[in-house]
């Protein structure tokens, strides 16, 4: 949100484990908020995966982002797509366990 991103819901988290006593209270869930059909199937490299797509190499069509920072992917809802700024930040915020590839625009 900081870094500009207005499609996020976030709730706190209670991490419990068991034969731990005390659990961990210091997470936050994110719930990215609506899905964009912006993937140039045609450009990228993709295969069938259910009703949607993987993708081996994905290439965007930025004019159908609408402006978007942060959004999941329709074609493939596992892909969430970042602004190269929220990026910066996402690295900056030192996440354990994110993967941020960068990818083509068509």
């Amino acid at each position: 949100q900081r870094a500009g991103v207005d499609n996020l819901q976030s709730f706190p988290a209670v991490l419990s484990e068991d034969g731990v006593e005390t659990p961990t209270q210091d997470y936050v869930v994110v719930n990215v908020v609506g899905t964009v059909a912006c993937a140039s199937v045609s450009e990228s490299d993709s295969i069938p995966f259910a009703d949607r797509l993987f993708f081996n190499d994905l290439v965007i069509d930025a004019s159908k982002t609408n402006g978007l920072l942060m959004f999941r992917l329709a074609e493939s809802l596992m892909d969430v797509l970042v602004h190269e700024s929220v990026a910066e930040q996402l690295i900056k915020g030192d996440f354990p366990h994110l993967i941020i590839t960068p990818l083509k625009q068509g």
